[in-house]
């Protein structure tokens, strides 16, 4: 027999419950949608089988995270939502951007020597207070605030970064293709957060909005660390990817 959302109950419970389950189905086709996708009340009371009412509530809870966008004349959309990167590549958002049709450009903060604070010289293996190289952007993908990159690099290795044309690259392709540093790998911390007041402002977000917050660490093919670096993502904006396997360990 079909299933019939309307008899079997997909979106079963209150309304706040069958709004959540409903923005996180709708999240998916956003992810999958490669262009603005128009949204039809009409339609996705049909094809979820939920009343009004709850289509309603997860189409205002997924407008404050940015999946979709209300205007008026226009209607509801699905907004553009960006996979920034595969948690399995080490690749730069122009990289992952370019590969889709969008547009990176970087407005450059800061660009310049300093001395390290403990937390960086102990990642980067250098003794405390050594010079290292700071260089924080605000990347912008399709004329909108995307992310603000703060990295901290072996200043003896990635100074001719300073020579480099830092408004139009991503770190990685002028470390590989420009200074001939190969990288290795990276590791990844990923944590859920909130912005600032000063984090907003450079993002164009309000205080409290959501963010995505990753630290890198950067590594040559050889194993030594060439960069910490600290991401900071709208979390209207982007997402990651990634590819888990069970393995071969036995199982208790």
């Amino acid at each position: 027999m079909e299933f019939d959302p309307h008899i079997d109950g997909l979106l079963r419970g209150d309304r706040e419950q069958s709004s959540r389950r409903l923005g996180d189905l709708m999240r998916a086709e956003a992810r999958n949608s490669a262009t603005p996708t128009a949204l039809s009340e009409e339609a996705l009371i049909s094809e979820f089988g939920a009343s009004r009412n709850a289509i309603r509530a997860a189409l205002a809870a997924l407008q404050k995270q940015g999946v979709v966008s209300r205007r008026r004349g226009i209607g509801t959309t699905i907004s553009r939502h960006w996979d920034w990167s595969d948690l399995a590549e080490l690749r730069g958002l122009n990289e992952s951007a370019s590969a889709n049709g969008g547009r990176v450009t970087n407005r450059v903060l800061v660009a310049d020597v300093v001395s390290s604070p403990l937390a960086i010289s102990t990642a980067l293996n250098l003794p405390a207070r050594s010079p290292v190289l700071l260089i924080e952007r605000v990347r912008i993908l399709d004329n909108q605030p995307f992310s603000l990159d703060t990295s901290y690099l072996n200043v003896d290795l990635a100074a001719g970064l300073l020579d480099c044309v830092l408004e139009s690259y991503d770190l990685v392709s002028l470390l590989e293709d420009k200074l001939g540093l190969p990288l290795g790998s990276a590791d990844l911390v990923i944590e859920a957060s909130t912005a600032g007041a000063a984090l907003a402002s450079q993002l164009q977000i309000a205080p409290g909005d959501p963010v995505l917050s990753v630290d890198r660490v950067l590594r040559l093919d050889e194993g030594s660390v060439l960069a910490l670096e600290f991401l900071r993502l709208r979390g209207d904006r982007a997402a990651m990817t990634g590819h888990s396997d069970r393995g071969t360990r036995p199982r208790s």
